[in-house]
């Protein structure tokens, strides 16, 4: 030990967990905080676009523990297209997940159509079969909710982030 100086090890390792412990909390309520906004302003996308059929889809996007996600199995088609319409960002991850096969039968397609036809007062089975048929030939244009939501909350995430590994405790 030097003269005239010394270190309280023990006190040191208390104050460095200590500064940890309360890093560890700040990153993850900035992170939770995070998904809360983005599945919030996704959900505010869904329903400020009239053109898609709103209610399963709004009630698919939610916030678990350590995530946040969509759960309809046609979330990818509303958010990027098919067919020549799909647009996709330039991210090899969305890549890959914009361009997914569809799920279903074409029976469920079809009961979708009709459930967004009797919306619009549209009766006859002949116009419901043209609209699927259409659809599947010209393919459906994006209406993006998901990406836009985080884009829009990137920046407020790296804020956050950085304010917790600067604060001092």
């Amino acid at each position: 030990m030097s003269k005239g100086f010394s270190h309280n090890i023990p006190e040191v390792k208390r104050k460095i967990k200590k500064s940890l412990k309360a890093k560890d909390k700040a990153i993850n309520e900035a992170i939770d905080d995070f998904y809360t906004r983005v599945v919030f302003d996704a959900k505010k996308n869904v329903a400020y676009n009239r053109s898609i059929a709103t209610g399963e889809l709004i009630s698919s996007i939610s916030k678990g523990k350590d995530e946040a996600g969509v759960a309809a199995p046609y979330a990818t088609f509303v958010e990027f297209g098919t067919k020549g319409k799909v647009r996709i960002p330039a991210d090899p991850q969305l890549t890959k997940i914009a361009r997914q096969a569809p799920e279903g039968k074409f029976e469920d397609f079809l009961t979708k159509i009709r459930d967004w036809a009797r919306g619009k007062n549209i009766r006859s089975e002949n116009v419901v079969f043209l609209i699927a048929q259409e659809i599947l030939k010209k393919g459906s244009s994006p209406h993006p909710f998901w990406f836009p939501a985080v884009f829009k909350n990137k920046h407020v995430l790296e804020r956050d982030l950085y304010n917790a590994l600067k604060k001092k405790r």
